[in-house]
Parts: C-alpha cells; sequence; structure tokens
C-alpha cells in the first residue's frame, strides 16, 4: 500500500519501523529482549491506559465533556518547549515543560472565562499576554514566547479558514462525521487543519518520517478521558494509535539500552548541544524509540496469537513517560534538547 494511502497512524507506524540505514542509532536485540522480560505489563497495562499521570489533569471546571475535549486539543497543541527544560527549571521556580505549559492553559482558560479555545481570542492574544499567561520574565524564555504565539494563531487561522468558531466545535464536527476510524481521522484532521502545530514530519535521506506525536497524543487523551461516559469518544480504532514519542521517552529507552547510539552523538546530547528539529539525529532517536516500542509490543502479542493484544503501543509509551521516566535514575539522564520544535 503506498504510505500517502494509509491511515496517519499507520504511516507513523510503517515509516519509522521501515527506516533504512540509520547509522546514528539502533535497537539493541539483546537489551530489547532483557527490557521485555522484566516488564511488568500488568502495571504498564494498569498505568497506561491512564494516559499519564494526575500532573496532566487541570485545575478547570468545564461545562461538558465536548467544551473539556477542545481544551485538550489546545493544550497539547501548546505541549511542547522541552527544549528550554533548563531555563524553565532556572527562571519559572524549578517547573519544567508540561508543567509550565499546564500552568498557562489554566491561567488562559481564566482569563478568558472559557473563550481561550475559539479562534478570536488566539487571534487576539501577543507576546506580552503569552509571556504573562505562561510566567516566562526572562529573555532567555523569549523565544518560547514566540513559538506559543506562532501556534496559538495559527489555531485562530485554522479555525477561521475552515469557518469553525473553536477548538471544541473542531473536535465535535469532526466525530459527528460518523466514520469507522474516528480516532485517525481525527489525527488526519488535526494534521491538515493545523500543520504547523501537528505535521510532525521529516526527511531522512529521501525517506519521509512520520510521527503526528500531538495530535496522537490528542487523540489518546480524548479517548482515555471519556470514552466510558461519553460513546463519541469511545473509538474502535484507538489500538491504531502508535507510542507519541518525545525525548522524555528517548531517554528513557537509551537509558534501559534498548535504544543505542554512536559515542559522537551520545557525547552531543551529554554536552546538551541542541539537535536541530528534523536533523538526521534527532529523526533517527525518535524513530528508533518509535520501533522499540512497537517491537516490543509486536514480541508480547507473539506469544499468543489467538488472545488480543496484551499491550498497545501508546500504553506502553504513556508509561515510559509517565512512570519510568519520572523516576529519580531515569529522570536525571539527560535528554536531548531541541529547541526549535513545536512537536514536543
Amino acid at each position: 500500500m503506498n504510505n500517502e494511502q494509509r491511515l496517519f497512524p499507520e504511516r507513523v507506524r510503517a515509516t519509522c519501523c521501515g527506516l533504512r540505514c540509520a547509522t546514528e542509532c539502533w535497537v539493541d536485540p539483546a537489551a530489547l529482549d532483557s527490557f521485555l522480560a522484566s516488564l511488568p505489563v500488568d502495571e504498564v497495562l494498569s498505568f497506561g491506559s491512564t494516559l499519564s499521570s494526575g500532573s496532566c489533569h487541570f485545575d478547570v471546571r468545564f461545562g461538558s465533556a465536548a467544551e473539556e475535549a477542545g481544551f485538550i486539543a489546545l493544550a497539547h497543541a501548546l505541549d511542547f518547549g522541552s527544549g528550554f527544560r533548563k531555563e524553565l527549571h532556572e527562571h519559572c521556580n524549578g517547573l519544567g515543560a508540561w508543567l509550565t505549559m499546564k500552568a498557562g492553559l489554566e491561567r488562559m482558560h481564566a482569563a478568558s472565562g472559557g473563550a481561550c479555545t475559539g479562534a478570536e481570542w488566539l487571534a487576539a492574544l501577543d507576546a506580552p499576554a503569552v509571556s504573562r499567561l505562561f510566567t516566562l520574565p526572562s529573555p532567555a524564555l523569549d523565544p518560547l514566547t514566540v513559538l506559543i504565539l506562532r501556534v496559538a494563531h495559527e489555531l485562530a487561522r485554522g479555525l477561521r479558514a475552515a469557518g469553525i468558531a473553536s477548538m471544541t466545535d473542531f473536535v465535535r464536527g469532526v466525530l459527528a462525521r460518523g466514520s469507522d476510524t474516528p480516532a485517525c481521522d481525527l489525527v488526519r484532521a488535526l494534521v491538515e487543519t493545523f500543520p504547523l502545530a501537528f505535521n510532525d514530519v521529516h526527511e531522512y535521506e529521501g525517506q519521509r518520517v512520520c510521527f503526528y506525536k500531538k495530535a496522537q497524543l490528542v487523540v489518546g487523551e480524548l479517548y482515555y478521558r471519556f470514552r466510558k461516559e461519553d460513546h463519541r469518544f469511545d473509538f474502535p480504532d484507538a489500538h491504531r494509535l502508535t507510542a507519541f514519542v518525545d525525548n522524555v521517552i528517548v531517554a528513557t529507552l537509551r537509558k534501559a539500552g534498548v535504544v543505542s547510539c554512536t559515542e559522537a552523538l551520545s557525547q552531543r546530547i551529554s554536552r546538551c548541544e541542541p539537535l536541530p528539529s528534523g536533523s538526521r539525529d534527532e529523526v533517527a532517536l525518535r524513530a528508533a524509540a518509535l520501533a522499540a516500542v512497537e517491537r516490543v509490543c509486536t514480541a508480547l502479542a507473539s506469544r499468543d496469537p489467538r488472545a488480543p493484544p496484551p499491550l498497545l503501543p501508546m500504553q506502553l509509551g504513556n508509561w515510559l513517560w509517565g512512570c519510568l521516566g519520572k523516576t529519580p535514575e531515569y529522570r536525571k539522564y539527560e535528554r536531548h534538547h531541541t529547541k526549535d520544535t513545536v512537536f514536543y
């Protein structure tokens, strides 16, 4: 099947697992087997099905599931800044990227009276407002302010071009289509309507490599948040989603030895040298991590081909990000820094 014809999550799976000639990093088969043998599958299933820890729950009162769904879409459009981790720790009371963004989003909701998912409110944002809402006091964080503003304005443009008032109405409209693949359709709609925020696609030696990290994260969170209380979000194709690979998952798998890379690349990461978005090193790292997650899940499923898949890639990814990756030993392991990305 031509890659353009694949459902969007399947594009991710095919291009990352099929990446050829990635000499910068790779999946270590022996380390993967060892990781698999010690994997606490029941724990991973339990944690992974919550999407993540309580740190992702918003201190916001929503009027409906649809309103909250729109806010979740906005939140993950703005879910980036990991490359500014050290600057954020220094200037924002020790908070990392996600907690900084989460607090800013909650202030946006309060300041707008709940209208922050709307095109008009997003279009009116300016740099001083972003700096104030997200508490970005240092000039060292000005580039992050610019990126936040660019994404907010793109959301506004995309909504206006589609004749849609808000992210809430956007999500509601996609799900109202009645498709057999609503999860994949929502990933595609986010990517195509808001490409700056969600079109997480790069080139590696002429090969197109797809991740769609944030678009899949929106859909995965909606699924786990609402599937038991609102049938619109009980996506029959949710199992197709891949892991939502960022630098935390990469670092966690590198620390576990499952993903290996050249000594030169390891030294660059240890020295906190920026890896530009879309560079060979950055693409190869993320693709290897995604392929490793897929291989773990495939190996588990092969133990009994007649049984349902015991573990979904997004569940394993959630556990790597929010559980194993948050333990002290793994948390202090150096992550790669990519400041010029809005994808993580």
